[in-house]
């Protein structure tokens, strides 16, 4: 959603350099640019949705292991003894296998398909922050007097002076959120 909002972003320039040679913009448009990769890694709340991300993904992974494993032993299991098992005990522990394969492939799919479990648990966590920080931008703008601000780690700015890089006034401002958050929670 952050992402899609700045790859609008993207046609900005066109429209602006358009307008440009014409005089109606020119020296009109203050523009400003954030790197939002910097921004996720750097704001307190979007480390912490990412820490829990990365636990729930642990624990599945963990899960599927452990699933895994069985798996194999059963395999080993039918290799090993197949000489030694009837006709009938071979037949039950390969169903045996191929339903721990469709079990393993319905929990991967389950977890981390298209619309997995990851993306929904994911999507929960960060849409608060997004919306965060997709506001805090708009602070920053409308307070600095920007009437476009562009997304670097989109790659659609091609070169920027830095003097125009507005990341660290959206993080302070994120952070000056969190603490009046905090606040009201207390």
């Amino acid at each position: 959603m952050f992402r899609k909002k700045y790859m609008i972003c993207g046609m900005v320039p066109v429209l602006i350099f358009g307008f440009w040679g014409s005089g109606k913009l020119h020296a009109q448009a203050k523009i400003g640019y954030v790197d939002s990769e910097r921004i996720l890694t750097s704001y307190t709340s979007a480390i912490d949705a990412r820490r829990q991300l990365d636990a729930r993904n642990d624990e599945w992974d963990k899960e599927l292991q452990q699933m895994n494993n069985e798996l194999n032993a059963l395999q080993e299991e039918l290799d090993q003894k197949s000489l030694l098992l009837s006709e009938a005990k071979k037949t039950e522990i390969t169903q045996e296998i191929e339903s721990k394969v469709l079990a393993i492939q319905q929990y991967q799919t389950d977890k981390w398909g298209e619309r997995g479990q990851y993306f929904t648990y994911r999507d929960t966590l960060l849409k608060p922050i997004y919306d965060r920080i997709n506001e805090a931008i708009r602070t920053v703008a409308d307070e600095e007097g920007y009437d476009f601000v562009l997304d670097s780690a989109e790659g659609n700015i091609l070169f920027a002076k830095t003097q125009y890089d507005i990341t660290d006034w959206v993080l302070e401002e994120l952070e000056r959120g969190a603490s009046e958050e905090e606040m009201y929670y207390e």
